[in-house]
């Protein structure tokens, strides 16, 4: 869909030469080469090998702020942040929201028509580096998203009850409560998977298979991680798939590919 919308504004996505690129629309140009760039990470599509001078992503965060087209560096900077939550990047993902933070929350240049995927990864993100460095930063952060997005709860319980629940289960396992943990972890994912949200239900699976692990429940941190793969590959992102997998064969000294069904990707 991304090629076909690309071809029909004629913009060359596997192509960044420079002189091509002063053709065409330079708003949609900017928007869509890097969401194309996203696709093929996740997807790890490498049937249409790029040509010419590669324009990563964070040259096009850098080319849309040099020209002030803010709305499409907020854009392109939230699927950056969700990309990088999504590869477990996570300090690349803390840097994302540390540059979101300083071009529209500290200038209050806010685009509220797609802040509240920001707030999501950026409460998740925080809760992360709290549990990691004690540092009460994060803490104070992670809690100011989760505040905003129960606000948000109040007006459409299908769009955020997974949310919430999600960014409430690591709240509480970096506060060692972890019995309130479990109970939020399983209700984001039984939440996401009525709501649809395929892509959270398999995050929330991962999350709480990580929480597990770290509890010493292996069983039931295998059983989770194992669901995530089979709700990561309905989605079509075997790059997420093949972390996993890895992750999985190292931690249990087993080959996941054994116990799962072969799916084909939606």
């Amino acid at each position: 869909e991304v090629e076909a919308l690309a071809r029909q504004h004629g913009i060359r996505v596997d192509d960044s030469d420079e002189e091509h690129f002063c053709d065409t629309p330079e708003l949609l140009q900017l928007y869509m080469r890097p969401i194309y760039n996203i696709l093929r990470v996740l997807q790890e599509d490498d049937v249409h090998p790029c040509r010419g001078r590669v324009v990563m992503n964070y040259d096009f965060l850098k080319i849309a702020i040099e020209k002030e087209q803010f709305s499409c560096f907020h854009a392109l900077l939230t699927n950056q942040i969700f990309t990088e939550f999504m590869l477990r990047n996570m300090d690349c993902a803390l840097k994302c929201t540390e540059m979101y933070f300083e071009h529209f929350e500290a200038r209050k240049l806010q685009m509220m028509y797609t802040s509240f995927n920001y707030v999501f990864y950026d409460g998740l993100i925080n809760f992360y580096y709290m549990g990691q460095t004690g540092n009460t930063c994060y803490l104070e952060r992670g809690e100011m998203a989760l505040s905003k997005m129960k606000e948000w709860l109040r007006h459409s319980d299908w769009n955020f009850k997974n949310k919430v629940l999600l960014m409430q289960a690591e709240y509480y396992r970096i506060m060692k409560d972890v019995n309130k943990a479990a109970i939020c972890y399983e209700a984001s994912i039984v939440a996401a998977m009525e709501h649809k949200f395929i892509h959270e239900e398999a995050m929330g699976n991962e999350l709480a298979g990580l929480f597990h692990l770290e509890l010493g429940s292996r069983q039931r941190s295998y059983s989770y991680l194992k669901q995530s793969i089979v709700c990561y590959r309905k989605w079509g992102a075997p790059a997420i798939v093949r972390r996993i997998e890895s992750m999985i064969a190292n931690e249990f000294c087993m080959d996941i590919m054994q116990d799962l069904p072969k799916e084909i990707a939606i």
